[in-house]
């Protein structure tokens, strides 16, 4: 977004992403799967997601925004429960560790991009525990029935949904298409720094100003426009329209945010579980860029990994993660 250095103000406020987009996988007809182990065959046209979850982020100790995955018990059952408990952190009141919240993602060279090491993924370990006890968990018999080979050479395997780059299928359009809302109610004083856009017609962020609500809510970032105040369209509004609808507004205000993302119409980036190697077993998870990995790369990224679910927004918070000058964190996480 063009920037303007004119009139600048603080306001306030915190969001709720809201994306829908269409599923990446593409589910084979298998010869095995649960069904065929007992003797029969399984075939599925489409991958079915049984929930999604939600990661809110900061990076080098700002929001970064949320990420949101679809996620299929379909494969993996066991496994794919135990992520989804440690997301809802159902069962801290048993064991506080077992819970993703305020779990850091692994930092170095390879988490970097364009120091030449990225290795286009992204790893948190969680903290050591799964809820089903102390032992590792192991599903070696559904494995067998949902593994799949990685191209090029080496060989080997990855296991879960199949990822197919050539038949992905493309988000649905619809007139805000690459475009996430962001609703908010929050108290005043507000805490952004706005600016108008060049043209005259429209207000950004500009800044979030540091240990203010709106850094505190963890959701705006710069460059989001704001598009609504209260019941009136600001989409085409000029600074001082916006600061007076703010200004009449009483202790609370309700603005609406639009922030731009890249298209997810190519983008493959999964969700996967280690099935063996560091980790394993116990509450360590991986997001694979699969898609914008360099061509001797794509799947081969996904060797000894379970695929368990598919990016459905936040490409902008994980973008951010791979330019990150220290461990990205985990502030907030669940089931939706």
């Amino acid at each position: 977004m063009a920037s303007c250095r004119g009139a600048t103000w603080l306001v306030l406020a915190a969001m709720m992403l809201t994306a829908e987009v269409a599923s990446a996988f593409r589910c084979p007809s298998l010869a095995l799967g649960r069904a065929g182990a007992r003797g029969g065959a399984r075939a599925c046209s489409s991958w079915r997601a049984d929930f999604k979850v939600f990661f809110d982020v900061v990076v080098d100790e700002k929001p970064a925004g949320r990420m949101t995955f679809k996620v299929s018990q379909d494969f993996l059952p066991k496994t794919t429960e135990n992520f989804r408990a440690l997301m809802s952190g159902e069962k801290r009141i048993i064991d506080p560790l077992l819970s993703y919240q305020n779990c850091q993602f692994e930092y170095g060279p390879q988490y970097v991009e364009g120091t030449g090491n990225y290795k286009w993924s992204h790893v948190c370990k969680g903290k050591g525990k799964n809820v089903f006890g102390k032992e590792k968990i192991a599903e070696p018999q559904d494995l067998v029935t949902c593994r799949h080979k990685c191209p090029g050479p080496g060989g080997g395997y990855y296991y879960g949904m199949e990822v197919d780059l050539v038949n992905a299928d493309a988000p649905d359009e619809e007139d805000d298409a690459g475009r996430n809302l962001i609703s908010t109610q929050l108290q005043k004083p507000l805490g952004l720094i706005l600016e108008e856009e060049p043209s005259g017609q429209g207000v950004f962020v500009a800044e979030v100003s540091p240990g203010s609500n709106a850094e505190r809510s963890g959701n705006i970032l710069p460059g989001d426009s704001v598009v609504r105040v209260g019941e009136e369209d600001c989409s085409a509004a000029t600074l001082e329209d916006v600061l007076n609808l703010i200004g009449n507004a009483k202790s609370f205000v309700s603005v609406t945010f639009c922030r731009s993302e890249p298209s997810m119409a190519s983008d493959v980036t999964v969700l996967t579980i280690p099935v063996g190697g560091p980790g394993h077993g116990m509450s360590r998870f991986d997001i694979i860029r699969v898609s914008d990995s360099p061509s001797s790369w794509k799947q081969r990224l996904l060797l000894n990994q379970a695929v368990i679910g598919r990016m459905e927004s936040g490409r902008k918070t994980l973008q951010l993660m791979a330019r990150a000058r220290k461990a990205p964190r985990i502030v907030d996480c669940g089931v939706l």
